[in-house]
């Protein structure tokens, strides 16, 4: 008998024990483990996950551990977040999600399709990482599944969950998914914003492909497919303005309010931003669009804009309002950004309404008084006597070292 073969099994007894290799021991060494997790082999993940929980350690450093245990088994966490405290299990488990997002986006939406708790605590309004509800995957909204993964019905998200992470698709294949779940007549009458943004990428990633999808669209949908094709070639009017040539009135005030916030944004985002001059032209609903966005956008990534800002508001035709909502963004920006709280209080004192102006000034000064009590509590000591010094002095008193 070779080694290979087998002794005859007599009828009516079992099979003899078929011998299972046990898994190498690996080297104590947290590297090796990780690698090891990665590749699929949790156990070690494991067992380190137990020894944090009798060590009664952060949740930050369980939810490392945690993320890469569940990288190749998503529903385990189901079951590991029973051992837990009910008041530490959501807090935890969307930490973990956030990591494991870091890790791989895709891991992510994996662990949201397959587990239930992760999907609840994906949605719970606990603060973590400075995101609430789904936004706790905000950094994976480039994986293909994201798309494929809201719009299942079987894992019961709502509308507005939908809506709110697919309001900017990128990737083809979400584009398509979308397209298609439209196709089928999810939504009726005027589709979602994000519908057109979808149609937008495969625009301009996969036109051919773009053109042989619509042709499968039941006729019902030729309106909105041609009226995307319209806004399509407004953008590109705007989008083909010489380099460093502002846009022109005309061709912007043919954008909707929705394609017109969008512009601001990817035109900021680049650092070329739309004269002041240029919003004042536009359509009511537009200008004000465009005011109120100017510097929240425009402050990111050219910081002098609050200074061109102000040094041009008395030239420009702007109501007492659009003043007043430009001079605090400029204030609180620069305040924000380079600590320049004399320019602030400068720009805040020319806010048109006294009450405005009140408010907005205290605000300014009770945060410089928490942040840098010896420099307001030399300000302060410039203003007249009353309760705004004394509250003022009295804060910057309570945050000296």
């Amino acid at each position: 008998m070779t080694r290979q073969e087998q002794p005859p099994t007599a009828p009516g007894l079992p099979s003899p024990p078929v011998a299972v290799k046990a898994e190498a021991a690996l080297p104590d060494d947290p590297a090796i483990i990780r690698i090891a997790t990665i590749a699929g082999r949790s156990t070690e993940a494991r067992k380190k996950l137990q020894k944090l929980l009798a060590a009664e350690a952060k949740d930050d450093e369980i939810a490392d551990w945690l993320a890469l245990a569940l990288f190749s088994d998503p529903v385990w966490l189901d079951k590991f977040i029973l051992t837990l405290p009910e008041d530490r299990r959501v807090a935890l488990a969307r930490l973990t999600i956030f990591k494991l997002g870091a890790l791989s986006p895709d891991a992510a939406w994996e662990l949201i399709r397959h587990s239930p708790y992760a999907r609840q605590a994906a949605l719970a309004d606990v603060e973590i990482e400075h995101r609430k509800g789904l936004e706790i995957l905000g950094y994976c909204g480039g994986s293909p599944l994201v798309a494929d993964t809201l719009l299942d019905p079987s894992l019961g998200f709502s509308e507005k969950d939908i809506a709110r992470q697919l309001r900017f698709p990128r990737g083809e294949e979400n584009a398509r998914r979308i397209l298609e779940e439209w196709k089928s007549g999810r939504w009726k009458g005027e589709p979602p914003e994000f519908v057109r943004r979808a149609w937008f990428v495969l625009q301009h990633t996969d036109k051919d492909g773009l053109r042989e999808m619509e042709k499968t669209f039941p006729p019902g949908f030729s309106n909105d497919l041609d009226q995307f094709k319209t806004l399509h070639e407004q953008q590109e009017l705007v989008d083909k303005a010489p380099a460093g040539a502002p846009p022109q009135v005309e061709d912007l005030a043919k954008l909707k309010p929705a394609e017109f916030t969008e512009y601001l944004r990817n035109s900021w985002n680049s650092s070329t931003s739309i004269p002041l001059t240029t919003l004042t032209q536009l359509p009511p609903e537009l200008r004000k669009i465009g005011i109120e966005r100017y510097l929240q956008y425009n402050m990111e990534f050219r910081p002098e804009a609050a200074r061109q800002c102000v040094d041009q508001l008395e030239s420009l035709d702007l109501t007492s309002q659009e003043k007043q909502s430009l001079l605090k963004d400029a204030a609180g920006l620069v305040w924000g950004s380079e600590g320049d709280i004399r320019s602030a209080l400068d720009w805040a004192g020319r806010i048109p309404d006294a009450d405005e102006r009140a408010k907005f000034e205290e605000k300014l000064l009770t945060e410089l008084a928490q942040e840098d009590p010896e420099e307001a509590l030399d300000y302060v000591a410039t203003l007249p006597a009353g309760a705004l010094r004394e509250k003022i002095a009295r804060i910057a008193t309570t945050f000296q070292p």
